[in-house]
């Protein structure tokens, strides 16, 4: 007996990979990235000021680490012991 149409359970015959499928199999996963940043370290630093009529009024200095506990030892980072 043959059918005409979709396949049993409406899905139908398999479309061919697309150039987009390609790239999400390609990218990486929120995992790997967390990996490398802990890897390798992330430093994100910034200031952020305040003034009025050319008068500083507030000043505020923002540094952020991001390691692993390995990695930060490298750096001679141990506050923690």
């Amino acid at each position: 007996m043959t059918t005409t149409g979709p396949v049993a359970g409406g899905l139908g015959p398999p479309r061919p990979p697309t150039p987009y499928d390609q790239r999400a199999q390609d990218a990486p996963s929120l995992a790997d990235i967390l990996e490398r940043v802990l890897d390798k370290g992330v430093v994100i630093a910034g200031d952020i000021r305040i003034n009025l009529l050319d008068i500083e009024l507030l000043t505020i200095k923002l540094r952020l680490l991001v390691a692993s506990v390995d990695k930060a030892k490298e750096m001679g980072i141990d506050w923690w012991e």
